[in-house]
């Protein structure tokens, strides 16, 4: 499958008027623990990759200061790659420990987004159970950033603000009409 991001600058104008919606594509999305995993599945990939990178740096570096040394440059050398493994591993675990937070967060909260989304800006209505917690309303041209990625649509905010939505849970026409509103090429 393939990932396709497409940031504001490279946006083009919206798609002719006969492709676009006369009514709202509507979608919703829980924000639960699953989801936020989903959001979350580059943190974890990079999170794993600098653990085990550290861990391994960690141990060549243990490796070369415990052998026989002349002249001490082995030594040094291994003491910079021990430094440089535990800064890698510490921010592995960074990663983990804040992406497990967030999917910890999301499953207490349990929101749930209600989009609608028209020619030229979508709104987000965001509930918690009965509470309505309000509406947002953002302009296509003004969004950060769109991602298409395993059948979720990542719709960027700013950079740390994202709107997910499923394209499985919609109608079969209704992924195109986003595509196009969002700017993103077609499949």
């Amino acid at each position: 499958m393939e990932n396709e991001t497409i940031s504001a600058e490279e946006k083009t104008d919206l798609p002719p008027e006969a492709d676009r919606p006369a009514e709202p594509v509507r979608a919703k999305a829980v924000l639960d623990g699953r989801m936020q995993s989903r959001i979350g599945r580059e943190n974890r990939n990079a999170g794993i990759l600098f653990a085990v990178l550290g861990l391994a740096a960690v141990a060549f570096g243990a490796v070369l200061c415990a052998l026989p040394v002349f002249g001490g440059g082995r030594t040094i050398f291994g003491v910079l790659l021990i430094v440089f493994g535990a800064l890698l591993l510490l921010c592995g675990v960074i990663l983990l420990l804040l992406l497990a937070k967030s999917i910890r967060t999301a499953k207490r909260l349990q929101l749930v987004n209600e989009y609608a989304f028209y020619q030229d800006r979508f709104t987000v209505h965001t509930l918690r159970g009965e509470e309505d917690l309000g509406t947002g309303e953002f302009v296509y041209t003004e969004l950060y950033k769109v991602k298409e990625k395993h059948g979720l649509l990542q719709i960027y905010a700013s950079s740390n603000i994202v709107y997910p939505v499923e394209t499985a849970a919609l109608a079969p026409e209704e992924p195109a009409l986003l595509r196009g509103l969002l700017g993103l090429p077609q499949k």
